[in-house]
């Protein structure tokens, strides 16, 4: 296929933290967006460390492919890829321009280079159909012209892969399809786009190819989504035996868990659009599968207590607890952990 621009062939990989890759094997296609799917340290983020350069990689006995030539040595492709994750922002108080030309050597930005710089990026604007001015401040910019930014950025830089990591938290509907648009005219045939995403309407909205990944390995591929995935994705991302329990699960009426004491409960919290009472029992590990990494967090922020939430109760062997920071449910014992080796 003459448009595939990166390549992998049987790749296999592993670090500790991160999960591993078995006989990975798939290609992006320049002028897509090919969204990786899956849970977390089963092949997506490793992929992404090692495009970044970020872990060892023995690249000269691997079968990696970039514009169909081997990749030997990382440098080989470092200067093509550029990578962007939601989150992460410059000073609020530079102008649109002085960050995109942050990485040249303007020392000085005296009047005339700020104009020059306008002048320079006005008809990559236009060329773009981004309707801000360069010369807007970065703590001004919308959620959406803040990415926008971010692939002018990869233009300027003149990479043929970009990276997406993003929730697009904070975009509506409407403003994920302009971004769908935006990133259209941006590969326009020439540029690849990876994109590591958890939330459905952004990957089934951004993507045009999908590859699922599941303990290392790939498990699915399609092409051409066009906006709906044609098979059940959460069945490959999961695999048939945990859908299996899941469903087991969900029919065995509770009769005996019923018996046992309710120590902890969280009533009155929306969750997907439903108001619900989660209970925690003595003897019993409760385990959340959310495909929303975004809403994944605020979740745990709320259950723990950690963000109090309006006419949400909390209440602990009966009692409703009053409190007005989560260290005051640590008095209560009520102990909540972002990550297990801390």
């Amino acid at each position: 296929m003459k448009n595939k621009l990166l390549e992998f062939k049987q790749v296999n990989l592993e670090e500790t933290g991160h999960g591993k890759l078995k006989d990975v094997s798939f290609f992006l296609r320049r002028g897509f967006v090919t969204a990786l799917l899956g849970m977390d340290i089963s092949g997506p983020e490793l992929l992404v460390r090692l495009l970044l350069g970020r872990i060892p990689f023995v690249w000269g006995d691997s079968q990696v492919y970039f514009e169909g030539r081997e990749v030997d040595d990382h440098s080989q492709i470092r200067g093509r890829i550029y990578y962007y994750k939601e989150g992460t922002k410059p000073m609020e108080t530079w102008t649109v321009s002085e960050y995109l030309f942050s990485d040249r050597p303007v020392r000085l930005l005296c009047k005339s280079t700020m104009k020059k710089m306008d002048r320079a990026l006005s008809p990559i604007f236009r060329k773009y159909g981004l309707e801000f001015s360069p010369m807007k401040k970065i703590g001004q910019l919308s959620e959406l012209e803040q990415r926008k930014t971010e692939l002018i950025k990869a233009v300027l830089q003149d990479a043929q892969m970009i990276i997406i990591e993003d929730e697009c938290k904070g975009l509506t509907y409407e403003e994920i399809k302009e971004y769908k648009q935006c990133l259209q005219r941006i590969i326009d045939g020439k540029r690849a786009v990876l994109l590591i995403s958890h939330a459905e309407t952004v990957f089934q909205t951004l993507a045009d190819d999908i590859v699922i990944f599941r303990k290392g390995r790939v498990v699915k591929k399609c092409f051409g989504i066009d906006g709906k995935i044609p098979f059940d994705w959460r069945a490959y991302v999961l695999g048939n035996t945990l859908i299996q329990k899941k469903h087991a699960i969900d029919m065995i009426r509770r009769k005996k868990m019923d018996k046992k004491e309710v120590v902890y409960r969280v009533s009155g919290l929306y969750f997907d659009k439903e108001r619900s009472d989660l209970q925690f029992r003595r003897g019993e590990v409760t385990t959340f599968l959310l495909f929303d990494n975004g809403r994944r967090e605020e979740f745990f922020l709320e259950i723990s207590g950690r963000r109090k939430v309006e006419d949400v109760q909390y209440i602990l062997k009966g009692k409703t607890l009053s409190f007005s920071k989560y260290e005051d449910l640590i008095r209560h014992k009520i102990i909540s952990v972002t990550r297990l080796k801390e």
